[in-house]
C-alpha cells in the first residue's frame, strides 16, 4: 500500500494557513417554512462547497415550481427542481414570484456534495412596500427541539415541517425563566406537511410572563424553526424573525420508514489493515494507510427496523455485490451483514480467493449522510489472508501520495444518498 512520509507532515505545517470551508456545509438542508404570495416571497441562495461539480435537487411540499421565477441551470417540473452548480462557489438564487394566493410550506435540499444553503423571507405591504426580512439557514432534522420565548406581547409560532412518511404526534411544553411549567399541549403534523403552531393558542401565556423557553417532542423526524413576531407601530403590519431551534439530544430513536432507503455512493478509506501472510503489510490510519480506498455502492431499503438490499465495489479490478440485511438499534446504528462468500481469482494459475463483507455499522447523524465503517475479509482455503478495515467517506484519496493532511484528516466524512 502507498504511505504518505513524514515530511509530507511538516510541509503542511510550513504552508500558509489556507481558509476552511464553511462549517454550515451539508448534502442535506431542510428549511421548514417558506412561502409565496399575498406580499411574501421566498428566495434558496445555494452556494457549492464541494471541491468540483455538485448537483442537487430541491424538493417542494405545500409550493409548486412553477411559482419561483426562471433561474440559470435549474429544471424545474411540479414541486422537484433539478441543477448543477459547475464548480467551488458556484451558486444559484431562486425566488418565488409572489403573483398568487399565499400559500407556504417547506423545501429540503438534497446534493451529490456538500453546499451552504439559506433561503430569505421577505414581506412587502399592500402599497409593495419591504416590511420585513427574515434569513435562516435551515434546519437540522430531529425528536426534541428548544426554543427561546422572549416576551408575552412578542408572538412565537412554530413552522414544523415532518419530513418522515408517517403522521408525528408531538408535544409542545412551555416553561418561564424559573424552569416551571406553564402548561403543554399535543400537536399532529401530517407526514410531509408543515404547519404552523401559534404558542399562546396552544398553550395560555400569562400576563406576568417576562420570558422563557418552549419545548417539542415527536415521535418522527420533523425539522422546526421558530418565527418571532411583533406589530410595528401603528399596527399596520409586522416585523419577524426566523429564530432556530436547538436540538436537544435523546436517547430515543425512532425507525422512520426510509430513513435508510436509498442509492449510497463513494468509497471505504482503508485505515487499518491486518496481514496474516508477511508480503502483505500491516498499516493503520488515515495517514499509515496512505488514503487507500476502494469505491462502494449500496442499494437499501427499510422497513421499519429492518434493512435489505447490496452493497456493491470494484475491489481488485473486480466487481463483488453483497446481497445484505441488517437492523437500525435502538441508538440508531445499521448493522449490515451477508451471507455471501464471494469467489475471485487474481491469475489464472492462483487458487480462488474468498472475500466477505465481515461487518458493516453506521449511522446518520445528519440526515442523508452515512458514517460509519465496514469491515472486508480475504480468505484462502478458509486462512485469513488480511483484515482490511475502513471508514465510510470522500472517495478523492484512492490512489494518492500527495494529498495534504487536511484532506486526509477531513476523509471520513461519509456517504451521501444520492439520486438517480
Amino acid at each position: 500500500m502507498k504511505r504518505l512520509v513524514a515530511p509530507l507532515i511538516a510541509v503542511a505545517w510550513a504552508m500558509p494557513q489556507i481558509a476552511q470551508p464553511d462549517q454550515a456545509a451539508k448534502y442535506f438542508h431542510v428549511f421548514p417554512h417558506i412561502g409565496d404570495g399575498g406580499g411574501c416571497q421566498s428566495t434558496l441562495i445555494v452556494t457549492n462547497a464541494a471541491q468540483s461539480a455538485n448537483s442537487c435537487t430541491v424538493e417542494l411540499n405545500g409550493l409548486t415550481a412553477d411559482r419561483f421565477q426562471d433561474a440559470a441551470g435549474i429544471t424545474a417540473e411540479g414541486s422537484t427542481a433539478t441543477f448543477d452548480l459547475s464548480g467551488p462557489g458556484d451558486h444559484l438564487v431562486w425566488t418565488s414570484k409572489d403573483e398568487s394566493d399565499t400559500a407556504s410550506g417547506y423545501a429540503t435540499i438534497d446534493c451529490v456534495g456538500p453546499v451552504t444553503a439559506q433561503s430569505v423571507f421577505t414581506q412587502d405591504d399592500s402599497l409593495g412596500h419591504p416590511t420585513a426580512i427574515a434569513a435562516s439557514s435551515g434546519a437540522q432534522p430531529g425528536l426534541s427541539f428548544q426554543l427561546p420565548v422572549l416576551k408575552e406581547d412578542a408572538m412565537l409560532s412554530f413552522s414544523i415541517a415532518n419530513i418522515s412518511d408517517t403522521d408525528a404526534a408531538c408535544s409542545l411544553g412551555l416553561e418561564d425563566l424559573q424552569g416551571e411549567s406553564l402548561g403543554q399541549a399535543d400537536l399532529t403534523v401530517p407526514s410531509k406537511t408543515s404547519r404552523m403552531h401559534v404558542l399562546d393558542t396552544n398553550i395560555p401565556i400569562p400576563e406576568s410572563f417576562m420570558g422563557g423557553s418552549a419545548s417539542l417532542d415527536c415521535d418522527q423526524q420533523v425539522a422546526v424553526v421558530g418565527v418571532h413576531s411583533e406589530e410595528q407601530a401603528g399596527g399596520e403590519s409586522t416585523a419577524f424573525s426566523l429564530l432556530p431551534a436547538a436540538v436537544v439530544p435523546t436517547e430515543h430513536f425512532q425507525n422512520t420508514d426510509g430513513l435508510w432507503s436509498g442509492h449510497w455512493e463513494d468509497s471505504v478509506i482503508v485505515t487499518f489493515s491486518v496481514s496474516g501472510v508477511p508480503y502483505l503489510p500491516t498499516c493503520s490510519g488515515l495517514v499509515g494507510c496512505g488514503g487507500v480506498s476502494f469505491p462502494i455502492t449500496a442499494e437499501l431499503v427499510q422497513s421499519g427496523a429492518m434493512v435489505t438490499g447490496s452493497v456493491t465495489t470494484n475491489m481488485l479490478r473486480q466487481e463483488m455485490v453483497w446481497t445484505v440485511q441488517g437492523e437500525v438499534s435502538a441508538d440508531g446504528t445499521l448493522s449490515l451483514s451477508s451471507e455471501d462468500e464471494l469467489t475471485i481469482s487474481f491469475s489464472p494459475q492462483s487458487p480462488p480467493t474468498q472475500i466477505r463483507l465481515k461487518s458493516w455499522e453506521s449511522r446518520q447523524d445528519t440526515l442523508g449522510m452515512m458514517t460509519g465503517s465496514a469491515s472486508v475479509g480475504m480468505f484462502l482455503q478458509g486462512f485469513e489472508l488480511v483484515d482490511v478495515k475502513g471508514c465510510l467517506g470522500n472517495g478523492e484519496l484512492a490512489g494518492t501520495e500527495t494529498s495534504d493532511v487536511n484532506v486526509l484528516s477531513s476523509a471520513c466524512s461519509g456517504l451521501p444518498r444520492l439520486h438517480h
